[in-house]
């Protein structure tokens, strides 16, 4: 894939899924008294030390720590009981779409 690095040791690497919340979006916002900054939908490193910096602003008191994600809805889909079986069939199909061109 990167043959540049074909004479590199890699020490360290990473494998896992990324969660994503059905509106694509990160949500931040308190909920029965604890804070929260979640979904980042695979964008962490940026964006959860920002909003980890908001959210500690929003603990103590401050306005500036406000955020136009704060308090949004978690959206919902009907059947999903929180296990993704629709992903492997979704996965197909864009791979089925991505070869018709």
């Amino acid at each position: 894939m990167f043959p540049e690095l074909a004479g590199t040791r890699v020490s360290h690497s990473w494998c896992g899924f990324v969660a994503y919340t059905f509106d694509e979006l990160m949500h931040v916002g308190r909920h029965e008294g604890l804070h929260y900054a979640m979904g980042c939908c695979g964008a962490g490193v940026g964006t959860a030390s920002y909003f980890g910096m908001r959210v500690g602003q929003q603990v103590l008191g401050l306005a500036e720590g406000l955020t136009a994600l704060d308090g949004l809805a978690f959206q919902a889909r009907p059947f999903y009981t929180g296990n993704p079986w629709f992903l492997a069939p979704s996965v197909r199909y864009y791979r089925w779409r991505d070869r018709r061109g």
